[in-house]
């Protein structure tokens, strides 16, 4: 892309505003939050982090024995006691990255119940990811111009899980997406006028993605990658908030649990997992093959049912391997591989009862920049054209689905997917159709205590 004008400038920073704006207020009309048990224990502990200085949640063992979802953190292994202490599962990074968003609040003293501390998750929640598709347009605008990047940013931000799970709750994925989308801006600014501070910066993010989820680990070594192939004399700069960062996590993760890699073994062998006879070190020993199918083409999980137009990223970025107008196409496609493989060995690769292919939220950050760089090439055929256009109507309508209509039981009944995971395959009774069918949910924010 050339330089910039000064119209060109003031073009896309009003792209930007406009856009995380929209899709803030978008991520917003349902009026609810949709987070099961996964998130609750992030939705929970900036308050401690802000007030009493830890990441217990001693002090909500009371408020969460009053709601059906905190009785049941601990039968799926969501949190565990140690040291007599309530502690999460997950990593730290996420609850932390919330607490700017928890400070009004608290100080206020607007949080009373269960319902209050949902209502801030979500707000939190949904403007990282909002925010984080203005960073992707801002990063796609180096690759393909305005045009691209703002389409490829409407389709991260309006036809993927980044709407129907990621800004929903305090879920792992939001706050990773926002540090991996603000990572890759950085990274692509070196390539033209980035220095030691663009690089650090860079570090810091990537080091912050991986504090969210342990899986951001590989993304993490393909940009580092990137830095070290192309950007030597940045290295330091680079991978200095890795360490810093992997040190204060590891450090929290012996203290806590006496386990560098952090609390999952409490998943793994909950009641409601045990008895699958998992741990750390066998969970991820799933079939490759098997497991892919399961990924792209599962109806009520995969990738290419839920969000067609991946499709159009997944072939763009082997193509784009040839395109020396692309240098981060190398590394984007490592990380894409690695990742697939890595999920598709997991045993318990559905990712519960998140809805669609939950698991595959960050890899949309990768798919956003191939889109970019993929559109004018698109643009410039009708029959691509009305292809990717219908493939994006139809992932948007999928994501209202998920936004309006879930959950709708489906999860649970007849039989929860987690004790009959041959559901899954089931084309005759598919979560979209049947949370159709049931209408869309109450706006459950607007609820009084007696409704």
């Amino acid at each position: 892309m050339t330089d910039a004008t000064p119209t060109d400038l003031v073009r896309i920073r009003r792209c930007f505003v406009t856009l995380v704006i929209s899709l803030f207020v978008l991520y917003n009309l349902n009026l609810r939050e949709i987070g099961v048990l996964d998130p609750l224990p992030a939705t929970l502990l900036p308050v401690s982090l802000l007030v009493e200085g830890n990441a217990d949640l001693d002090e909500f063992r009371e408020l969460l024995a009053g709601d059906a979802h905190g009785r049941a953190l601990v039968a799926f292994g969501t949190v565990q006691e140690r040291d007599g202490h309530l502690v999460s599962s997950y990593p730290i990074g996420v609850p932390v990255l919330a607490v700017p968003f928890y400070a009004l609040p608290v100080w206020l003293g607007w949080l009373d119940d269960i319902a209050d501390y949902r209502l801030v998750a979500k707000l939190a929640a949904s403007f990282m990811v909002a925010l984080s598709a203005g960073l992707l347009f801002l990063a796609g605008v180096r690759i393909g111009g305005v045009e691209a990047a703002l389409v490829a940013a409407i389709t991260y931000g309006a036809a993927s899980n980044a709407w129907t799970v990621a800004s929903q709750a305090l879920w792992q994925h939001g706050p990773g997406m926002l540090c991996l989308s603000a990572a890759l801006l950085l990274v692509l600014r070196l390539e033209r006028n980035g220095g030691a501070r663009t690089a650090l910066a860079a570090g810091v993010f990537l080091a912050l993605a991986v504090a969210c989820r342990s899986l951001n680990l590989i993304p993490s070594a393909c940009l580092g990658l990137f830095v070290l192939v192309r950007h030597r004399r940045w290295v330091l700069h680079f991978g200095l908030p890795l360490i810093l960062v992997g040190v204060w996590q590891g450090g929290y993760n012996v203290s806590t649990f006496g386990e560098i890699r952090g609390g999952y073994e409490a998943i793994w062998t909950s009641p409601w997992h045990g008895w699958r006879g998992l741990n750390q070190q066998n969970a991820f020993t799933h079939p490759i093959g098997a497991g892919v199918v399961n990924l792209l083409l599962n109806p009520n999980k995969g990738l290419l049912v839920y969000s067609p137009w991946a499709i159009f990223a997944i072939v763009g970025l082997a193509a784009s391997l040839r395109s020396k107008e692309f240098p981060l196409s190398p590394y984007l496609s490592l990380w894409v591989v690695i990742v697939v493989v890595a999920l598709a060995q997991n045993q318990l690769w559905w990712g519960g009862s998140g809805f669609g292919p939950r698991y595959f939220c960050e890899l949309q950050t990768a798919f956003a920049l191939v889109l970019a760089w993929l559109w004018p090439r698109i643009a410039r055929r009708p029959f691509l054209r009305t292809g990717f256009a219908v493939c994006i109507a139809f992932s948007f309508a999928v994501q209202v689905i998920g936004a309006f209509y879930t959950p709708c039981g489906w999860h649970e009944e007849p039989v929860p997917i987690d004790l009959d995971e041959s559901r899954l395959w089931d084309w005759r009774d598919p979560q979209l159709l049947r949370c159709l069918r049931a209408g869309p949910r109450p706006f459950e924010f607007l609820m009084s205590d007696a409704d």
